[in-house]
Parts: C-alpha cells; sequence; structure tokens
C-alpha cells in the first residue's frame, strides 16, 4: 500500500468515470437517432441525422478528453490496489482501440456499398465498449480490495453491494453490446439489400432499437450506483488511514 494518498485524485475519479460512463448512452442515442433518422426521406430527416452526427462526435472527443483525465488518477493511484492498475492499463487499450475503430470506419467509408465491411468496423465499434466495461470492472474489484483493507471499519454489506453492483454491470453491458452489434448489423442488411426481406429486417431493428433505449436506461442507472459507491469507498478510505495515521 501506499504510504501517502492523492485524496484530489480520489475526488475527480468518481466523477470523471461517471462521465465516461454517461458519454456511453449519449454516443448510442446520437447513432441511434442518426439511423432512424437516414431510413426516412426528406430534407428534415437528413438535417436531422447531421445535427446529431455532430453530437456524435462532441461526444466521441469528450469521451476522449474524460478518458485522459480518468487515466491520470488511476495513475496516480495503481499502489492503492493492484485493481486500479489492471483498470489503468484496460482504459489505455481503450484509447489505442479507439484509434484503430476511428481508422478502420474511414476505410470502411470507402466501401460503404460492402456487407462485409460494414460488419468489420462494427467489430471494432464494440471492441471500445468492450474495454470500458472491462475497466470499470476493475475498479470495482479495487473496492473491494480498499473495503477487505479496511476490515472492521466497514460493514460486510458493502463488500456484497460492491460485488452485487459489478454482476450487475457485467450482465448489462454484455447484453447492451449484444443487442447494439444486432442492431448495427441489421440496419446495414436492409441498406444494403434494398429488397422485400427490408420488412422483416425492419422489424428487428425496431424490436433492438426499443431493448437498447431499456439497456440505456438500465446502464445510466448503475452508472450512478457505480459513482456512489466508488464515492463513498473512497472517502471512508481516506478517513480510516486519516484516523490511523498512516
Amino acid at each position: 500500500m501506499s504510504q501517502e494518498l492523492d485524496y484530489r485524485s480520489m475526488r475527480i475519479l468518481p466523477v470523471s468515470l461517471l462521465l465516461l460512463m454517461l458519454i456511453i448512452p449519449l454516443l448510442n442515442i446520437s447513432m441511434l437517432i442518426v439511423m432512424v433518422a437516414f431510413s426516412e426521406t426528406g430534407l428534415e430527416s437528413i438535417a436531422a441525422g447531421s445535427g446529431f452526427s455532430t453530437v456524435y462526435f462532441i461526444c466521441e472527443f469528450s469521451n476522449i478528453v474524460v478518458s485522459i483525465i480518468s487515466l491520470v488518477c488511476l495513475y496516480r493511484l495503481n499502489d492503492i490496489s493492484r485493481y486500479y492498475n489492471y483498470a489503468w492499463i484496460t482504459l489505455i487499450f481503450e484509447m489505442i482501440s479507439e484509434l484503430i475503430r476511428q481508422i478502420v470506419s474511414s476505410l470502411t467509408r470507402l466501401h460503404s456499398d460492402s456487407l462485409a465491411a460494414n460488419i468489420i468496423s462494427t467489430v471494432f465499434d464494440m471492441l471500445p465498449k468492450l474495454l470500458v466495461m472491462a475497466g470499470v470492472a476493475a475498479l470495482l474489484n479495487g473496492l473491494v480490495e480498499m473495503c477487505h483493507e479496511m476490515n472492521g471499519y466497514v460493514t460486510d454489506s458493502e463488500v456484497v453491494r460492491v460485488r452485487n453492483l459489478n454482476k450487475a454491470w457485467y450482465v448489462t453491458e454484455i447484453i447492451r453490446i449484444i443487442i447494439w452489434f444486432v442492431l448495427y448489423v441489421n440496419m446495414y442488411i436492409m441498406v444494403s439489400s434494398q429488397t422485400a426481406v427490408y420488412g422483416v429486417f425492419q422489424g428487428i431493428v425496431q424490436i433492438t432499437a426499443v431493448l437498447s433505449i431499456i439497456l440505456i436506461i438500465a446502464h445510466i442507472i448503475i452508472s450512478i450506483f457505480i459513482f456512489l459507491n466508488i464515492w463513498r469507498v473512497f472517502r471512508n478510505f481516506y478517513l480510516y488511514r486519516y484516523n490511523r495515521r498512516i
């Protein structure tokens, strides 16, 4: 354990992670509206799609900024728990995968009519989301380790709560990523086919879109609970170390 706590990082990290987790559904909502807008016809739908495309790119830029802030905080706190080092490494790979995703997306735009190229692009779209999921899960494991160090200072229910929250985060994110993958693929099939099966795939897109919205709401709720738990455990850990004069 580190003999000195970077309390500033302990105050900033919960907020930066909350912003990181909340930007993800904003990206999803923007993309969902763009999909719906461009599936319709008329100048208004094109204008709406272009407007939300701008929002999407703003969210992407914000995602990079918040990721960097989180990385700096995790780097300064990685002596508290080995899991914070794991979370730091995972978010480093998330930023690398985001760069690769941008490159792949640019290349697939040259072959926008190719279904295979669009599906490959979708796979790379999912990779940063998986890494964020893993990074947050590693941080929650770090909270459990901190609670174990504070044995007697925090109740066992605190550990159980964080562990259950971690499980809920894993399950929600995996299902959400799978649903978004299905949504993307079906949208690309609709665009590329333009045949009688369009109606069938349109129905699948509508169902997956509704499920996506439900999972986005679940994601936001769980993200807020994660923020509250990180904030509470960090506060208790600081008081624990202060009272013991560590």
